[in-house]
């Protein structure tokens, strides 16, 4: 920008669709209701390396812009979610960046010790959200990141009076780590392990 020259900045609807595009052109067969728009730039420039991704869900948008970071910066993403069924088995079943185990991340730990690689350069949570489940998560899976990775945390914002829906900033709160938050989309919570703020 400093040479005078205009940059384009896609909207992030616009940048979610072309991460679909960009992975093997059968975005058609994912549904767009997509709430963490917002954040996906963000999860696709910090993915490298391993990437752990709690909760993909049936929309499959985090999934999506992972994998696209994984492809541009190399590394792999490792998905765990209680739904087999879904976009993420349709349109990603056998991408050499990416796999799948169906677990429950607070009772499956060993079974998701024996399918990932560590140590992680990202991981993302977005499964339960009650305070206790991802409490659950942080504590167990935020010590495997390396110094400098990143721990996203999605829905931090998001309240709808039912707390077993609405627990992800509380946990963050309890896990006592220095953290800030990004609003839209309902929040993003960001952990960075012994570095500073920096991307």
């Amino acid at each position: 920008m400093g040479n005078g020259t205009a940059t384009s900045v896609r909207d992030p609807e616009a940048e979610y669709l072309a991460n679909l595009r960009y992975l093997d052109g059968r975005g058609d067969k994912l549904n767009y209701g997509c709430d963490i728009r917002v954040h996906l730039p963000l999860l696709r420039f910090l993915a490298k390396g391993n990437v752990l991704e709690i909760g993909c869900r049936r929309t499959a948008c985090s999934t999506s812009a992972l994998l696209c970071g994984v492809m541009e910066n190399g590394g792999h993403v490792y998905s765990v979610d209680l739904e087999v069924e879904g976009p993420c088995s349709d349109v990603f079943e056998g991408h050499p960046q990416w796999s799948f185990l169906h677990a429950d991340s607070c009772n499956d730990y060993q079974k998701i010790m024996d399918f990932i690689t560590r140590p992680l350069d990202l991981l993302f949570i977005d499964g339960a959200h009650s305070q206790a489940m991802v409490l659950n998560d942080l504590q167990k899976y935020e010590p495997l990141v390396k110094p400098g990775g990143y721990t996203l945390l999605h829905d931090t914002d998001f309240n709808d009076g039912h707390p077993e829906y609405c627990g992800v900033r509380e946990a963050m709160a309890d896990y006592g780590r220095p953290c800030t938050f990004l609003p839209g989309s309902f929040g993003l919570g960001i952990i960075r392990k012994d570095g500073d703020w920096g991307f």
